[in-house]
C-alpha cells in the first residue's frame, strides 16, 4: 500500500528530474470511478505541502474517511503522464 512518504518521494523525484506534471489518482469510495488531479510543476511545492497537511500517512483525507489517494505518477508531457497514470490504474485493477 502506498504511503504519504511515497507521494513525497514522487514529488521529490519529479522536481529533480524536471518533470512537467504530477498526476494524483484519488478514490472517493462513494463514487464509481476515481478522479485524476494534474499538478503543474509551478505548483509542486505548494501541492506537496497541501497533501502533507490534508492527508494522513495512509493517504486518507483527514476530514473525509472515504476519500483516499490510491496512485500517482509524474511525466514530462500530458501524453507521458497519461501513460504513467494508465499504468498505475492497471496495477490497481
Amino acid at each position: 500500500m502506498l504511503t504519504l512518504n511515497d507521494l513525497n518521494n514522487c514529488f521529490d523525484e519529479a522536481i529533480q528530474a524536471g518533470a512537467e506534471y504530477i498526476g494524483v489518482i484519488v478514490k472517493n469510495y462513494e463514487h464509481k470511478r476515481e478522479e485524476i488531479i494534474i499538478n503543474h510543476r509551478d505548483n509542486f511545492t505548494f501541492k506537496k505541502d497541501y497533501y502533507n497537511n490534508a492527508y494522513n500517512q495512509d493517504l486518507q483525507l483527514n476530514r473525509v474517511s472515504h476519500i483516499r489517494i490510491i496512485g500517482f505518477a509524474y511525466g514530462f508531457s500530458f501524453s507521458d503522464l497519461e501513460d504513467a497514470i494508465q499504468d498505475q490504474i492497471r496495477e490497481l485493477s
